[in-house]
C-alpha cells in the first residue's frame, strides 16, 4: 500500500504531536470529540504516531470531501 507523508500545520504552527494537534487544531466540540476512542483524537494519534504518513486511501477520501492535499489544516 502506498503512503503519503503529510506536513501538518495551522496558522504557521507546526503540529508534531497529539498535544500540538489539540492545541492548534482541536475539533469544534473538543469536550465531546477529543477523547480516546473517538474519531478526532484517534485520527490525530494514527497520523502522528505513524510518523506522519497517511495511507493513500485516506488521502483520496479526504480530497474527495474537500480537504486540501497540501497538509495545511483549515
Amino acid at each position: 500500500m502506498n503512503k503519503y507523508k503529510v506536513t501538518l500545520s495551522k496558522k504557521g504552527k507546526q503540529i508534531n504531536s497529539v498535544d500540538d494537534w489539540y492545541n492548534y487544531a482541536p475539533p469544534m466540540k473538543k469536550d465531546i470529540h477529543w477523547k480516546d476512542g473517538k474519531s478526532a483524537k484517534e485520527l490525530a494519534k494514527y497520523i502522528i504516531e505513524g510518523n506522519k504518513y497517511l495511507p493513500q486511501e485516506l488521502e483520496v477520501l479526504l480530497i474527495k470531501i474537500g480537504c486540501q492535499p497540501s497538509g495545511e489544516l483549515q
